[in-house]
């Protein structure tokens, strides 16, 4: 077994007993369990099962609405993805939310220092990437 496998086995332990005191938890357990497989594609700042690390100037007061949005569209996001059945209005919202945060962004220019700024604005591009990289939602057959 690889060291990878070892690491996500122990990280779904605190779930699995989750499931076995809350039958209902078991569909929560599913999902997370999926997304701590080996990503079958690259999808850039979902690899963590859509958990983000935002960079210091986004973690401001104004950029607060956009950021809570994509902190809960994040882990859905991983985890379809990791599946390959990512949800067409689970991705728009995400884009739409990733569009906002950069229209705050350069709204705020005059506000940060420019490292901020750039760090900023590197993250969302970044963000707007990783979205662009998963897979798209299948159209009616």
């Amino acid at each position: 077994m690889s060291p990878t496998g070892q690491r996500s086995r122990a990280a779904l332990a605190p779930l699995l007993v989750l499931a076995l005191a809350a039958p209902g938890a078991a569909r929560f357990v599913v999902q997370e369990a999926r997304c701590a497989e080996e990503p079958r594609r690259d999808i850039g700042l979902f690899k963590d099962c859509g958990k983000f690390t935002w960079p210091t100037a986004l973690l401001d007061e104004r950029f607060k609405e956009e950021r809570e949005t994509l902190d809960r569209l994040g882990p859905p996001l991983a985890c379809q993805a990791a599946s390959d059945t990512v949800r067409p209005e689970t991705l728009q919202a995400g884009q739409d939310a990733v569009a906002q945060l950069r229209a705050r962004i350069k709204a705020a220019v005059e506000d940060l220092t420019p490292a901020e700024y750039i760090s900023a604005m590197r993250y969302a591009n970044q963000l707007r990437d990783s979205l662009d990289r998963l897979p798209r939602p299948k159209g009616p057959k």
